[in-house]
């Protein structure tokens, strides 16, 4: 994740080449939760693709406010907050979530 500060003081995010694969085990409007065998840490920021039946694939940067490790699979839950995501992105979530 590339985050840079612009002379006006906005803050602009993009991703870096690097991808890891996950699995998405919970999402809402203001974040989700990502099963991984990454040991990824808390307090990260990244960029986060997901793919939603029905209703396509969106993009959102966010933080990881929690990362718990499952001792017997070595699966790591990422509980991640999202920090920027597109109206409209979050707006099909929700009715995602919503079923509406």
């Amino acid at each position: 994740m590339e985050e840079k500060t612009g002379k006006r003081g906005e803050v602009t995010y993009s991703p870096k080449e690097n991808k890891y694969e996950g699995t998405l085990a919970d999402v809402s409007a203001g974040g989700c939760m990502i099963k991984t065998n990454l040991p990824i840490k808390r307090d990260q920021k990244l960029w986060v693709k997901i793919t939603l039946p029905e209703r396509g694939e969106f993009e959102a940067y966010g933080l990881i406010v929690s990362a718990q490790k499952n001792n017997e699979t070595n699966i790591f839950s990422l509980h991640i907050s999202f920090i920027e995501i597109e109206d409209k992105d979050r707006n099909e979530i929700f009715a995602f979530v919503y079923n509406y």
